[in-house]
């Protein structure tokens, strides 16, 4: 048994190998970013398809194009109603209202946003592991998962692709402008996004750390110029979203009548787990190995500080109805493992537990938790038959 066992298991990482060469080849130049941004951006489609014939319900549209119209003035809206929670997403209503696009055009920018994302996220996990196959590996991965797809199945205007997009904006790079302004855009386009910032902050603090230092406050101080361009964009954030709460008088509901709140703790109750897995699905195990890896390196006091800021997001999609698209927001820590584990292990062996993380997320049908209920985010296949 003992010697079936590692005959299969050679076999696997022969055929692995294999693979692995392919992709090395299809990954060599400056631009190979394009081939990992259209394979995944063709998957995600193809896994993710919207049924473009059957719009949003009019009423969504309707209000987003008064905003788009008008995106500074207040408008009195039922405070259940989703519409009446974008008084301070702006970033879309501002490009549309500069631009001239409407909703659908806007929809189209999202669609061509995640492309690029999966370029700039390639581009991260390249920068910090060195490994353009491991990257494309893991950047499929997030193609099967609720972040890949979000950028595409969209129908609603919830722009949470638009999101993740300056989200990697803010993780690529260690220019503090660009950091800042992807931040800073993020948090405007949907407020989920100032927790995931945490995230971007705690990336950039352990880039700057080095692994010969165990412990200690340096990872969570903001000691380098992208942390202080965080700390410096949610500082500006919040003083502008007051000051057009205050001057202007946008407003958004709060409290249990508007929908959300630790009241619906209890309602989402039965669907913790569902909700948990699916917002990034199997490339929690990665995020749970960097930490382990942390914990065992002494670094308690950034561990402790990743857990903590995973379960305020966490604790806050189980405070809305749409748990899945609040809790991706959380993504940053798969580039943030990514970074933890490059550091520990040789190439070979992250390219393969990236290849089972993979074949998981692939086989794992992508669902979405909304109002206590998931949804199947279908594929295109069963779509075409409903055409026969």
């Amino acid at each position: 048994m003992e010697n079936n066992s590692s005959g299969l298991l050679g076999q696997l990482d022969w055929l692995a190998g294999r693979w692995y060469h392919r992709m090395e080849t299809w990954t060599q130049g400056n631009r190979w970013w394009v081939s990992v941004a259209l394979s995944c951006t063709v998957l995600s489609l193809l896994f993710s398809f919207p049924d473009y014939t059957n719009p949003a319900d009019a009423n969504i549209w309707g209000a987003f194009e008064e905003q788009i119209d008008a995106p500074f003035e207040p408008r009195e809206l039922s405070p259940t109603s989703h519409e009446s929670k974008r008084a301070f997403r702006l970033t879309m209503p501002v490009i549309g209202h500069l631009t001239g696009l409407g909703v659908v055009g806007l929809l189209v920018l999202q669609h061509i946003l995640g492309f690029f994302f999966f370029g700039v996220f390639a581009g991260t996990l390249h920068r910090i592991t060195g490994d353009k196959v491991l990257a494309w590996l893991v950047t499929l991965a997030v193609a099967f998962v609720y972040v890949g797809k979000a950028p595409f199945f969209d129908k609603v205007g919830w722009f949470d692709g638009v999101a993740f997009f300056f989200l990697a904006v803010a993780l690529r790079t260690d220019r503090w402008w660009w950091t800042g302004l992807g931040v800073f855009l993020a948090a405007w386009t949907d407020e989920r996004a100032l927790l995931a910032a945490g995230l971007v902050y705690l990336f950039h603090g352990q880039m700057g750390h080095h692994q010969d230092r165990p412990g200690g406050l340096r990872p969570v101080l903001p000691l380098r110029a992208p942390q202080v361009a965080v700390v410096g964009a949610l500082g500006l954030y919040i003083a502008l979203r007051f000051y057009l709460q205050s001057q202007v008088g946008l407003k958004i509901p709060v409290g249990s009548g508007a929908g959300a709140g630790p009241g619906l703790i209890r309602l989402n109750y039965g669907m913790f787990p569902l909700g948990f897995l699916t917002s990034i699905e199997f490339l929690w195990l990665a995020v749970g190995l960097a930490i382990w890896g942390l914990w065992r390196q002494k670094q308690y006091l950034f561990s402790l500080a990743w857990l903590l800021n995973m379960g305020l997001i966490m604790g806050v999609a189980y405070m809305v109805h749409d748990t899945t698209r609040s809790a991706a927001y959380v993504f940053p820590a798969v580039a943030l493992a990514w970074l933890v584990l490059g550091r520990s292990e040789q190439a070979r062996p992250l390219r393969h537990l990236a290849l089972v993380l993979l074949v998981l997320c692939f086989f794992f049908a992508t669902h979405f938790v909304m109002h206590q209920n998931p949804a199947w985010i279908s594929p295109f296949f069963p779509k075409v038959l409903e055409y026969f």
